[in-house]
């Protein structure tokens, strides 16, 4: 039998190694740490907790693009579960300080989501190239074949900033609109719109977190590696 080797047990080793299994291949998972998925579970460290556990994200509702990988990698057979956050309130915009900040629970969905912007041919556009970019990306649908080449709009040098500009919307609703380029550290001027429309799109379908969080994630993936007969 094909032998396949894993080195490192985080959240990308131990999809890895599944979806290795699946293909027919002999699995060993090599993993420096007392226990598998570190980050995920949150570590200590010279006497300090640092949580770096597993928060929340969005396609975690039924048919999302992350719901689809993890039910392929058969975590929901071995336990998994997921909660919605409050809706609004599972995001909370805030800008401004002292008596000039202004405060927003985000809505979930996308059409409560799209309610807070006037009407706008050119906004619609924006969220129908935004959901595009998702449902053609290979990433991010496991059904997808695969073509053999890198996907052509990763090459896309147009960034987020560039897209927002001829929008004409307020400064506020600007930063509305582009904000979730903060959950992976890019300001709007260096973020990409292929990669924004990738992250921003799951999460306008609804926002989710683990039972347990990522300590529960870990659980599941670890009942789904010794059910598939993954060597760690």
């Amino acid at each position: 039998m094909p032998r396949a080797l894993i080195i490192g047990g985080g959240a990308a080793g131990l999809g890895a190694a599944l979806f290795c299994r699946r293909l027919g291949l002999e699995v060993l998972l090599l993993e420096a740490a007392p226990a598998l998925g570190t980050l995920l579970r949150g570590f200590q460290r010279r006497g300090l907790a640092f949580e770096t556990g597993f928060h929340y994200a969005g396609g975690l509702a039924e048919g999302g693009v992350l719901h689809r990988y993890l039910d392929r990698l058969g975590l929901f057979r071995a336990g998994l579960k997921t909660l919605p956050l409050p809706d609004p309130g599972g995001e909370t915009l805030r800008l401004g300080r002292g008596e000039g900040q202004w405060e927003l629970r985000v809505p979930q969905g996308r059409a409560a989501f799209r309610s807070l912007f006037p009407p706008s041919a050119a906004l619609d556009a924006f969220f129908a190239e935004g959901a595009a970019i998702v449902s053609g990306s290979p990433f991010l649908n496991p059904d997808q074949p695969w073509r053999g080449q890198i996907w052509p709009l990763m090459a896309d040098e147009t960034t987020l900033a560039e897209k927002l500009a001829p929008l004409e919307l307020p400064d506020r609703l600007r930063t509305l609109l582009g904000f979730r380029c903060l959950l992976y550290g890019l300001d709007p001027k260096e973020a990409g719109w292929t990669d924004f429309a990738l992250v921003n799109t799951p999460f306008l379908d609804g926002i989710h977190t683990f039972e347990g969080g990522g300590a529960g994630l870990v659980r599941a993936f670890e009942a789904a590696l010794t059910e598939a007969g993954v060597e760690t």
